[in-house]
């Protein structure tokens, strides 16, 4: 887990992702666009992580189960929800797999009420 720190960012975005290597590539395109971005790849800490930094927005991926428990801790926090392929989320801000690295920053940006920059089809992560 990351330590907080100040940087002129667009606001902090917690990654819960179990696969660390789509958690590096999600904290590579998401830092590239400004957001302080700390990733999580046990699920077992993501609340604990998620209450300690006070995210602007979260990433989740839904295969890690801890959907209810992190949406009851963050409140009204936006929360990105990345689900299997064929499988449709909830949340306003879904991005099924696989998945363009680029199609989640726009969510990211999008689930922050921040304009978007236009995502390119390729470059898909499963």
């Amino acid at each position: 887990m990351d330590t907080p720190m100040e940087t002129d960012r667009d606001g902090i975005v917690l990654v819960v992702e179990h696969d660390p290597g789509v958690a590096d590539l999600a904290r590579l395109y998401l830092s590239r666009e400004g957001f302080d971005v700390h990733v999580v790849t046990e699920p077992a800490g993501a609340v604990a992580e998620a209450r300690r930094l006070r995210p602007d927005a979260v990433v989740l991926d839904l295969t890690t189960g801890v959907r209810e428990e992190l949406t009851r801790a963050m409140g009204a926090t936006p929360v990105v929800c990345v689900v299997p392929d064929g499988e449709t989320g909830t949340s306003p801000y879904t991005v099924p797999r696989p998945f363009s690295p680029r199609v989640l920053v726009t969510m990211v940006a999008r689930a922050l009420g921040a304009q978007a920059p236009e995502a390119p089809r390729e470059g898909v992560l499963r």
